[in-house]
C-alpha cells in the first residue's frame, strides 16, 4: 500500500512557497499518494493537472482552536500516514492543529516553516504583583507556549534557511533535535544556458529602451516584499539617470497602490508590471541584475532562480538573504527600508559592468552548489519517509508508529 501524504497549505497569494510546494509534492507523486488540502484559493490544480496520485481538495478549513474539531475529523476521513503543514506566515495555524494530526492516526507530522518568524516577545516589565501575574498567565506567557507546544508536536520542523530555524530554536525553545534545515531549491535545467546577452527584446519597447540595462524584481506584491521602498529607491536614482528599467513581476493586493506610487513618483517610463507570470525564466534571462526590498523573507525562490540564471543580486538583511547572497561575492546587502541604500547598491552595479559580470558567474556557481531542487527533494525524503531513507533497517520488534514518536 502507498505512503499517503496530506499536505495542508495556506495560500492567500501565489509565491515562491506555492511554487516550492508544487514541486516537493510532484516529487513524492510517482511512489505516493498525495492529496493537496488548500484554502483559500486555487493555486494548485493547474500544477498537478496530468500527475499521478495527486488529489487536490478544496476544503475551507480556517484552522483555529475553535474549528480544530472538524479539521481533526476531515483528517481522520482522509487517512494520512504523514501530515505536512506548509507555512508561509508563521502563526497561521494554533498548537492544537499539529494535535489534531497527531490524533488522527499519522505516523509523522511535519511543519515546513517558509518565513522567518517574527522576534520573540519581550517580557512584561512591570513590577508588583500585576506585574507578577502578568508575566505568569499573561498573552506573552501563553503565546510561547503555545509556540513551544508546536516544536514539541511534530516529527520534525524545517525551516527554509538557518535564520528561520536559529530563530525557532533559539527563541522560541524548538528542540535543536527535531528542528532542521533544508534549503529551498529549484529546477537548475531551466537555467543550463545562463543568462542571454545581447538578446533582442520581444515586448514591443523600442530600440532606445533595448539599450538600458534591465532591473528585475519578482515578488508578490503584499507589504512584506516593500515594493514602495524599491519605487523610492528608483525614483532617487531617475534624478541623475535615465540608463535603466526596471520590471516587476508579480501580483498581489497593493497593485494598484503601487501603480500610483510609480506614477506619482514619475517611474511610468522606466518601471513596468507585469502582474502574476507562471514562468518568469524569460525575464530573468534579459535582466542585467535582481532586485529583492523585503523586509521579512525565509529563502527566496526568485533570489535562487536569478542567481542559477547568472544574475547579481541586490537584496535586504533579512531571513535567509544572507545565505543565499554573499555581500560582495554574488551580489550586495543592504539594510532593509533604506530607500539610499538600495538605490546606491544598484547603481554601484550598473555602473561597474566587469563587478556585475563576475559576481554573476559567482552567483551561478552557488546555486548550482547550493540549491539544486534534486538535493532538497531527497532531504525531505528522509524527513518524510524516513523508513525509506533510515540508514539502519527499523527494529523488527518494535512496532513502526513506536520508533517514530515526538
Amino acid at each position: 500500500m502507498k505512503t499517503r501524504i496530506v499536505f495542508v497549505p495556506h495560500s492567500p497569494h501565489f509565491g515562491g512557497a506555492e511554487k516550492h510546494l508544487i514541486e516537493l509534492v510532484r516529487s513524492f507523486a510517482g511512489q505516493q499518494d498525495c492529496v493537496v488540502w488548500y484554502d483559500p484559493v486555487d493555486f494548485y490544480s493547474a500544477g498537478f493537472q496530468g500527475w499521478p496520485n495527486i488529489q487536490v481538495l478544496l476544503r475551507p478549513y480556517r484552522i483555529n482552536n475553535r474549528s480544530i474539531l472538524r479539521f481533526w475529523i476531515e483528517l481522520i476521513r482522509l487517512k494520512p500516514h504523514v501530515v505536512v503543514f506548509v507555512k508561509g506566515i508563521a502563526d497561521i495555524y494554533p498548537w492544537s492543529a499539529y494535535l489534531a494530526a497527531r490524533l488522527s492516526g499519522a505516523e509523522r507530522v511535519i511543519a515546513i516553516e517558509q518565513l522567518i518568524a517574527d522576534p520573540a516577545p519581550l517580557p512584561n516589565a512591570e513590577h508588583g504583583m500585576k506585574g507578577l501575574i502578568r508575566r505568569l498567565l499573561g498573552w506573552r506567557t501563553r503565546y510561547m507556549l503555545g509556540k513551544g507546544f508546536q516544536g514539541k508536536l511534530v516529527h520534525v520542523t524545517v525551516g527554509v534557511s538557518e535564520a528561520v530555524r536559529n530563530r525557532l530554536v533559539q527563541e522560541y525553545s524548538y528542540p535543536v533535535g527535531k528542528t532542521m534545515t533544508i534549503y529551498n531549491g529549484v529546477d537548475l535545467t531551466f537555467f543550463k544556458n545562463g543568462r542571454a546577452d545581447n538578446v533582442s527584446r520581444s515586448d514591443g519597447e523600442d530600440s532606445e529602451a533595448d539599450k538600458r540595462l534591465r532591473i528585475i524584481c519578482v515578488a508578490r506584491l503584499s507589504p512584506v516584499k516593500r515594493i514602495d521602498v524599491l519605487l523610492e529607491s528608483l525614483a532617487l536614482m531617475a534624478k541623475s539617470r535615465t540608463d535603466w528599467t526596471c520590471t516587476i513581476i508579480g501580483g498581489g493586493p497593493l497593485e494598484k497602490e503601487l501603480k500610483e506610487k510609480t506614477q506619482a513618483l514619475g517611474l511610468s517610463s522606466c518601471v513596468r508590471f507585469t502582474g502574476h507570470v507562471q514562468d518568469v525564466h524569460s525575464y530573468i534571462e534579459m535582466a542585467d541584475l535582481a532586485v529583492l526590498s523585503s523586509d521579512k523573507e525565509g529563502l527566496p525562490l526568485s533570489l535562487v532562480e536569478a542567481m542559477a540564471c547568472g544574475l547579481p543580486c541586490v537584496v535586504t538583511d533579512v531571513g535567509g538573504n544572507r545565505e543565499v547572497v554573499q555581500h560582495g561575492i554574488t551580489g550586495l546587502v543592504v539594510e532593509a527600508g533604506s530607500p539610499k541604500q538600495l538605490a546606491d547598491a544598484i547603481a554601484y552595479l550598473l555602473d561597474n559592468s566587469e563587478e556585475r559580470r563576475s559576481m554573476g558567474q559567482a552567483a551561478r556557481c552557488l546555486a548550482y552548489e547550493r540549491f539544486d531542487i534534486n538535493h532538497m527533494i531527497e532531504e525531505y525524503k528522509t524527513v518524510l519517509l524516513p523508513q525509506f531513507h533510515s540508514p539502519e533497517p527499523p527494529d523488527p520488534v518494535v512496532p513502526m508508529r513506536q520508533t517514530t514518536g515526538m
